[in-house]
């Protein structure tokens, strides 16, 4: 019989911590993205520590194999690649997110705590459109009256990692308002559902075509195939209504009746934003490393005038990783992905959570294959965090015993290893690493692993 992870709260605190680094500054670093990097590594160290302690995991033997083969795979890539350090750094971190998943998997399998980690979520968007709300109000008390939602958004380096977030976390805080709804908490329950108001206001306004999408293509699919719980949609869908008439009475209707300029970022607007070069550059460089790619991270180590990754969640596999790493990692994804959504169509025991956890994954994997959402810290963390609540409702697999395990640990063990370096001695240089690579390279610094993105610094 599966035996519970017994110390689920000092996981439960490093996910509390972690979220905490997108709306307090805790001055660990120079920037809200090199933040939450650190809170993200220490959230997977703390993971790390639990599974080295306990040891115990769910997961089905097959996939648990396929797994391994990406990391071994992954890392016999770092090794060949131009700056096996930095490829380290990446590998390390992913692996560490992998175990971040499969405690999490033990930990949700408890009511109880995965209900504590829905309120996390609750309270993290409460603060995040309280500080929305304080800017907006501030605009006016300062009087410089600039309403440009891209200045009124806190803890995030750039609106789209903002909106990363948001698709993530508002299903999931929209149960929590159907949780208080059931429990007979009115008060608490509407207070949640107009921060999901405010919440989508503001991620209409920072004009993510992408986010846009990927929400829409998720709701139309529990639309469609999750009948029992049209509920949950339309309460979704009132909360974009509400959102969007929000939107238009903060950004539109007040800076017409104030008279002041609206030239505020628009999402109706097309091309790709270079991102076809991007692409095409990505492609080019899993074909000519198909077997291994040049390295995790190192589409990031031949500067580009773009960006700092590909902007595609399958290109950025295939050139770094590889390509038959990235095609079991795909494989892997879809078989979950559709695990959840047989679940849900099939299960009695599926509820209005399983519908909001299947449509936080579903519009960040939509969202990935335009943008980086596994690039950012915060979103990959929350989506780590996401998947193991997936792993724990939607898994019959038995724990794993013996070899499995054994081999789970020689992964974790370097990557632990490497966790460790970045948080006690890369970290606390990134600062003057970053200030010597300006002066040097006279170039920006789009985001990859830290703030600065391209390698080596």
């Amino acid at each position: 019989m599966y035996r519970k992870i017994s110390f689920p709260l000092p996981f439960l605190v490093a996910v509390c911590f972690f979220s905490s680094s997108a709306s307090v500054y805790w001055f660990f670093s120079s920037s809200w993205l090199e933040q939450q990097r650190v809170f993200e590594l220490s959230m997977i160290g703390v993971s790390l520590t639990i599974f080295f302690v306990f040891g115990q995991v769910r997961l089905d033997e097959r996939t648990c194999f396929l797994w391994i083969i990406i990391f071994v795979l992954g890392l016999l890539s770092s090794f060949f690649s131009q700056y096996p350090e930095w490829a380290l750094y990446e590998w390390s971190k992913s692996a560490g997110l992998f175990f971040l998943i499969l405690i999490g998997g033990g930990v949700f399998y408890e009511k109880k705590w995965l209900v504590a980690s829905l309120f996390v979520t609750a309270v993290l968007c409460f603060f995040l459109a309280y500080q929305f709300a304080l800017f907006y109000l501030m605009a006016f008390v300062s009087g410089e009256l600039d309403l440009n939602p891209y200045v009124l958004y806190p803890g995030f380096d750039n609106p789209r990692f903002y909106s990363q977030a948001l698709i993530i976390l508002l299903p999931l805080v929209l149960h929590v308002a159907v949780l208080c709804a059931e429990k007979g908490r009115s008060v608490i329950s509407y207070t949640i559902f107009f921060v999901c108001v405010i919440q989508w206001s503001l991620l209409i306004a920072l004009a993510g075509r992408g986010s846009w999408f990927a929400v829409v293509l998720a709701s139309l699919v529990v639309f469609i195939f999750f009948k029992r719980f049209r509920k949950f949609f339309i309460l979704h869908f009132c909360t974009v209504v509400g959102g969007f008439f929000l939107y238009l009475l903060l950004f539109l209707f007040v800076p017409w009746y104030l008279g002041l300029p609206n030239d505020f970022p628009t999402g109706l607007r097309s091309g790709l934003s270079a991102r076809e070069l991007l692409w095409s550059k990505a492609l080019g460089m899993a074909f000519s490393n198909p077997l291994l790619g040049v390295g995790p991270m190192h589409f990031s180590a031949e500067w580009n005038h773009i960006a700092a990754h590909p902007h595609q969640m399958v290109l950025q596999w295939a050139a770094e990783w590889g390509i038959p790493a990235t095609l079991i990692g795909v494989f892997l994804v879809i078989l979950g992905m559709w695990r959840g959504f047989q679940y849900i169509r099939t299960s009695t025991s599926a509820t209005e959570l399983d519908v909001a956890i299947w449509m936080s994954l579903c519009s960040a994997l939509v969202l990935a294959q335009v943008d980086g959402v596994f690039v950012m810290p915060f979103t990959e963390g929350w989506l780590a965090i996401v998947a193991g609540m997936a792993l724990a409702r939607w898994s019959n697999s038995q724990p794993l015993y013996g070899a499995h395990v054994f081999i789970l640990k020689m992964i974790a063990i370097p990557a632990a290893l490497v966790v460790c370096y970045l948080l006690f001695v890369e970290a606390p240089q990134v600062y003057q690493k970053q200030i010597r690579f300006f002066e040097v390279e006279k170039i920006g610094s789009p985001p990859r692993f830290w703030d600065q993105g391209w390698i080596p610094m």
